[in-house]
């Protein structure tokens, strides 16, 4: 099974160390969006002030397998 490896990007950069082994792409795809959804509330403040929030998920090869971006607009 491959290893999936998960990059946070709010201004400031955390990548994953040691990556998740996963049975493949899809379920890569679910965990990040679960990671967003978990970890949206502690970067609001960044939203607030319009930066991208970024989770990017790669292959243990470094193939992008998935990229979730939310920015928040001011009118």
């Amino acid at each position: 099974m491959p290893r999936y490896f998960f990059r946070l990007t709010d201004g400031v950069d955390l990548k994953d160390p040691h990556g998740d082994v996963l049975d493949d792409d899809d379920v890569a795809r679910r965990a990040a969006l679960e990671i967003l959804t978990q970890t949206l509330d502690s970067r609001s403040a960044a939203l607030l002030a319009g930066d991208p929030y970024v989770v990017e998920t790669t292959e243990g090869d470094g193939r992008l397998v998935y990229r979730l971006t939310v920015q928040g607009a001011k009118g």
